[in-house]
């Protein structure tokens, strides 16, 4: 089991090229199945250092003390050509800071961390503090997770025992979780949004974007293609021609493409390979 705080930040050390070939940077889970998906990676090696890359957790080979390890760099892959990894990164749940609230609508708290399970990617635990409780930490397992959405994270009735109840029933109940092996779904191929996931007002929405995963992958794949020419016209979302084959991308013309969404800034990235 590993805290979020201790995989981030981790080097990336690939086995077969026996170097580090990158730095976590994010995690991205997935709320449908209540697990880590991805982990963003920095790279720091060859030819497209510094570019956010993406690393299924399932390719993973070890999540430990000092640094994620995966089989060779060919685990990398490139976050502009990932819709799967494009559209969590869109719903950007966070966990960390979300509110927890029952089903009938008792706020038993504030997450200030979760555990997730470096086999599986998997969260078997998630970390709360509230003022009832004068801020000291509990946790409320997997099973009484019933959805994990944008702003709020929402549990059974049952989970106010964890909350309210002695220290002795959290360790029991964390020395359940031990003894019983969490059911982990596959986590391909993606599949569409919950309905039990909660909606975020605009004002909500524009709050979260500072420091969100969308704006560093925007600001990284800006770095990466200043400069860099088009191998194929570029076209606007009508249709028309907005810069032609062999232009050099400025940062006008990479503003004029970000106003146009996410996916025509992937689509520059691929008309530039």
């Amino acid at each position: 089991m590993k805290k979020s705080k201790e995989i981030v930040s981790s080097p990336v050390i690939s086995i077969q090229e026996g170097q580090e070939v990158g730095i976590v940077k994010e995690l991205i889970v997935n709320a449908e199945k209540k697990g880590v998906e991805f982990l963003l990676v920095e790279k720091s090696e060859g030819v497209r250092e510094g570019e956010i890359m993406a690393i299924p957790f399932r390719e993973t080979v070890g999540v430990g003390d000092y640094a994620v390890t995966i089989e060779s760099q060919s685990a990398l892959m490139d976050l502009s050509k990932m819709n799967i990894a494009g559209n969590l990164l869109d719903k950007k749940v966070e966990i960390i800071d979300e509110k927890v609230i029952t089903k009938k609508g008792k706020l038993l708290g504030k997450i200030v961390e979760y555990t997730i399970d470096a086999e599986s990617g998997s969260i078997p635990l998630i970390h709360l503090v509230s003022e009832e409780n004068n801020g000291e930490e509990k946790d409320i397992p997997l099973e009484e997770i019933i959805s994990i959405g944008q702003q709020l994270v929402i549990v059974t009735e049952e989970s106010i025992k964890y909350v309210e109840s002695k220290q002795e029933a959290v360790q029991e109940a964390q020395a359940s979780i031990e003894k019983k092996e969490v059911p982990v779904e596959s986590i391909m191929p993606f599949e569409s949004t919950s309905e039990n996931e909660v909606e975020v007002s605009d004002e909500e929405q524009e709050s979260q974007n500072t420091g969100s995963s969308v704006e560093m992958f925007i600001n990284k794949q800006k770095q990466y293609l200043l400069g860099k020419e088009l191998k194929r016209d570029l076209k606007d979302i009508e249709g028309n021609l907005l810069a032609e084959e062999g232009t050099v991308i400025s940062e006008e013309l990479f503003e004029q493409v970000q106003e146009m969404g996410r996916q025509k800034v992937i689509e520059l990235t691929m008309l530039t390979e």
